[in-house]
């Protein structure tokens, strides 16, 4: 079945503890609203006579509900007996064993699991919703476990089956009239993490319905001066002449008590601004609390420079001391970096790193304070004196630059080593360079110290070396891939360097980004030493034993070195992992595949743990082998060739145009036999070869090709067709945006290929009913695709330039009827909105919240791609945050999909249709997942 019959189905018919109670007539109700028909609500009051006590809050900007009653853990025993329908919560009232109390939000959720303490995986979560506009609505749920909602004591949505929060939520429907709504969420967790959070906003607009307030009976003065507390967030910042003061209140904020709290617009926050003796109160106005939900508060103050400022802020009973100082010069090195900087960006693009490393370095400084304060300063201050004049600001030793990303346009840093006898780069001695990649959560600066042995910054090797950051923890793919050949690209043109002897190593994090470099461009070094790495999601705990689609499973390879080993071919690798660092199948796995196919491979096995750079990388220890190796240039009489895509799939004398996408990587192997070019190919449907040939080699050349005899003239073009392989022409021009279309690299998915090229991020104004969420899933995307530091613009739809539009890869939230951008788009965009229907490339799916994304070449330009989110309703574009990692060109989805967010990949979750797109962007055969057509054939690997 398909669409909402089959979400109603499998959500009714999973039975659990959540719907414990639940008669037969709530279960036709919950079958009906499951259905695609919303409940209403009456304004009747189910719950008994409030409390004389109680605390009212105005939910956040975006709708969150910042605090609850909580009444837990309650153990599964309990739990079977309990009926949330019958629960009458207010603070203090006993429910199954546990009473309930007042929790509030610290950061992006209520940790449940650290605040209730003690056995049992049950809690009851509860409060009131004071409704003043009627109207449909969402309840926005993020939860890890399974939990169902009861409103007025009548259950209307259940999810029976655990999922992680992610930085997702899940949208149920809610009908609600004006009055008074008691709600509940019964919820419950067997992972290991157990957090809610959840906003309430309006359908009409996405925003919290107007008027709305959220109360939680019988909660004390003491609660609400604890609330008022932990809901405020407050900062202080010092910017050129004067200092800001911002309020925040993103998780809602509490209601004045009465007369005496109110002013005419709201809170007045009490400023007094000075040290005591000298102190002065400002008068600042009131916060802005709207009609829906509250928003930020701003408010400038003067300063003199080189003076710290101090201020009392008192609000709803909460008094905290703010101060924010910075020393003279520290001001000083500021403005006079910002004047060379200005110098450097008018000398032109020689000098474009200085400028870039002068931004970096002044927005470093102005984030930190004391000790780290002065370091920078001194920092910061030492490159400025060395930029000045024009002069080329590199010397002998470490240094911490800044290269522009041109991936987001952002300073990324790096750190540099230089050799004692550096000069510059028109000197005619050449160096070798060793590239370094850096573990997870660490920086440039502490892996190259690691490297080096040495925290000095005087000159330690005779050579250069580098260690990007490379957009952080990106695992040095996608954006950070590129960053890091973009590093080497500035090192290999600005310094003098050896391209021969150009070597890379890294750990943990890095030591899987060194072997995923190394083995997708072995050509580019002379040696990979990957340290502690990850080289393989077939040993992972977090994708063994699940079901596994076909899509996964190449993607599963795409992502793991080891299934790569083919390419390393002449590369020497040294591969080391501590004895103590479980599972050792992390890095053994690549060590047997590269001995199997008798690659140079040293393997080390130190008695240590993680950390087995420690004892690698000691004193430099790593320094000789590294920057002693020579790149190999003889002419080859054989190659191996393994790629997932046509990006990586131009090697030597072959370039890979076609491929058939299949559960395994695309094979291609020659070897020169008798006078000959012996091919052997698979899931390759078209290449040609390149000059210069293996040694001995002339055109007209003759081949075999998987057993056939050819004769190939040059750069002629070999195809696979139904009858085998067959000599063509070059391949004429694609046809601009028409069906002729065909992948080709740099536009050929999945879906994160986008993020390798500049991209700009638009979200859809078009209908305000999805205005609002569209712009929060632009700018949580990337979050929820994991920690890498991009920024990427992200922009509205009526906001980006014809430029923008054609220049740029583009992620286009929200399809043709939602965003101005994908409309301009509308005859060559793949989907189309059909009522509460998609389409996608001419097939139908239907279902609650059904929606898709999928990457398709840019319509003014098929050299670029564009991903496009498209849903039928809202609640399409909510369930987008339940993506796992490894998607693929497309997928369509429904709620089906939550059981997903967080996870490498869908497991036991369902979605509607998935995969890749042939080579001219078709639907592949048997596009429907597999999960829903047929849930046996998918077996778990």
């Amino acid at each position: 079945m398909r669409g909402a019959q089959r979400g109603a189905v499998s959500r009714l018919g999973a039975v659990s503890s959540l719907g414990a109670g639940l008669t037969l007539a709530a279960k036709l109700a919950l079958a009906v609203f499951l259905s695609g028909v919303s409940l209403t609500v009456s304004s009747r009051a189910y719950a008994e006579a409030p409390a004389r006590a109680e605390v009212r809050l105005t939910p956040g900007a975006d709708g969150a509900l910042g605090a609850w009653l909580v009444a837990g853990p309650i153990s599964a025993q309990a739990a079977r007996r309990f009926d949330p329908g019958s629960a009458s919560p207010h603070a203090g009232a006993e429910l199954s064993g546990a009473r309930f109390r007042v929790l509030g939000h610290r950061g992006g959720a209520i940790d449940l699991r650290r605040a209730l303490g003690g056995p049992g995986s049950f809690a009851a979560l509860a409060g009131r919703l004071e409704v003043k506009a009627p109207g449909p609505g969402y309840l926005l749920v993020g939860l890890d476990g399974r939990y169902s909602v009861w409103l007025n004591r009548k259950q209307v949505y259940e999810r029976p089956v655990d999922a992680l929060r992610g930085r997702g939520f899940e949208p149920v429907p809610l009908e609600l009239e004006a009055g008074s709504h008691e709600l509940l969420i019964w919820a419950a967790s067997d992972l290991p993490h157990f957090a809610l959070s959840v906003r309430i906003v309006s359908q009409a607009d996405g925003l919290p319905p107007a008027g709305l307030s959220w109360a939680l009976p019988g909660a004390t003065d003491a609660d609400r001066a604890r609330l008022a507390s932990e809901l405020l967030e407050s900062s202080l910042t010092l910017r050129p002449g004067r200092a800001q003061l911002r309020l925040q209140f993103p998780y809602g904020y509490i209601e004045p008590k009465g007369p005496g709290d109110l002013a005419e617009r709201g809170w007045i926050p009490e400023i007094t601004l000075g040290a005591a003796g000298a102190a002065r109160r400002l008068r600042v106005g009131a916060l802005p609390s709207g009609a829906q939900g509250t928003r930020d508060f701003e408010v400038s103050l003067p300063r003199r420079a080189g003076e710290p400022v101090e201020l009392a802020l008192g609000l709803g009973g909460e008094r905290r001391q703010l101060t924010a100082r910075r020393e003279p010069a520290t001001e000083e090195a500021l403005e006079l970096a910002a004047r060379v900087e200005a110098e450097a960006i008018r000398r032109g693009p020689d000098h474009a790193f200085i400028a870039d490393t002068l931004s970096w370095h002044r927005r470093a400084l102005q984030g930190v304070t004391g000790a780290d304060e002065r370091r920078a300063r001194e920092r910061l201050t030492a490159f400025t004196k060395r930029a000045q004049g024009g002069e080329s600001p590199l010397a002998p030793g470490v240094q911490h630059l800044a290269l522009r990303s041109r991936l987001d346009g952002q300073p990324q840093p790096l750190s540099l080593h230089l050799p004692r006898d550096y000069s510059g780069r028109s000197q005619s001695a050449r160096y070798p360079l060793v590239v370094l990649l850096h573990g997870y959560g660490s920086t440039p600066e502490r892996i190259l110290r690691a490297f080096l042995g040495s925290a000095s910054e005087h000159p330690v090797v005779d050579g250069v070396v580098i260690a990007p950051h490379a957009h952080g923890d990106s695992f040095f793919r996608d954006a950070g891939e590129q960053n890091t050949l973009d590093v080497i690209d500035w090192a290999l043109s600005s310094l003098p360097v050896d391209p021969d002897r150009v070597s890379i190593s890294g750990v943990s994090m890095g030591g899987t980004g060194t072997a995923h470099l190394a083995l997708r461009y072995p050509e580019r070094f002379s040696a990979a030493s990957p340290l502690s790495g990850y080289h393989s999601y077939f040993v992972r705990r977090d994708t063994s034993g699940r079901p596994i689609r076909d899509w996964e499973l190449e993607q599963m390879h795409h992502f793991s070195p080891a299934s790569w080993a083919e390419n390393g071919g002449a590369l020497p690798m040294y591969v080391a992992h501590g004895t103590l660092d479980h599972p050792l199948e992390n890095s053994r796995v690549l060590v047997d595949r590269a001995r199997a196919l008798k690659n140079p491979i040293t393997d080390v096995w130190p008695e240590i743990g993680h950390n087995a750079w420690e004892k690698v990388w000691a004193r430099a220890a790593m320094w000789p082998w590294l920057s002693g190796q020579r790149r190999k240039s003889a002419p080859l009489s054989s190659l191996r060739l393994v790629t997932s895509q046509l990006r990586y799939g131009k090697r030597h004398f072959v370039e890979l145009l076609a491929l058939a996408h299949g559960p395994a990587l695309a094979r291609f192997e020659a070897r020169v036999q008798s006078g000959k070019l012996v091919i052997t190919t698979d899931g390759v449907t078209s290449f040609r070869l390149l000059p210069p040939l293996p040694a001995g080699l002339t055109w007209p050349l003759g081949v075999e090709v998987d057993g056939a005899a050819l004769e190939l003239p040059e750069r002629a073009v070999l195809e696979r067709g139904a009858e085998g392989w067959r000599v063509t022409k070059e391949p004429e021009a694609d046809d601009q945006g028409g069906e002729q279309v065909r992948k080709r690299p740099g536009a050929e998915g999945p879906i994160r290929d986008l993020f390798l090229q500049p991209t700009r991020i638009v979200y859809g104004t078009r209908r305000p009913q999805t205005a609002r969420v569209t712009r929060e899933i632009a700018r949580g995307f990337l979050a929820t695709r994991g920690r890498a530091d991009l920024h990427y613009t992200i922009s509205a739809d009526t906001e980006l330039s014809a430029r923008d539009r054609s220049a740029h890869n583009l992620l286009l939230i929200g399809g043709a009827d939602d965003n101005h951008t994908s409309r301009a788009f509308k005859e060559q965009l793949f989907s189309s909105r059909e009522g509460a229907a998609l389409t996608l490339r001419g097939e139908r799916f239907e279902g609650d919240g059904v929606g898709a994304i999928y990457i398709q070449p840019h319509p003014e330009d098929p050299s670029k791609s564009v991903v496009v989110i498209d849903a039928a309703t809202a609640q399409g574009y909510w369930l987008s945050a339940a993506l796992p990692q490894l998607i693929p060109d497309f997928l369509v989805f429904d709620a089906d999909m939550l059981p997903a967010t967080g996870q490498q990949l869908l497991g036991h979750a369902r979605v509607l249709a998935g995969g890749r797109f042939d080579e001219h962007w078709q639907l592949p055969r048997g596009a429907r997942d597999p999960a829903v057509v047929n849930p046996t054939a998918i077996p778990k690997r």
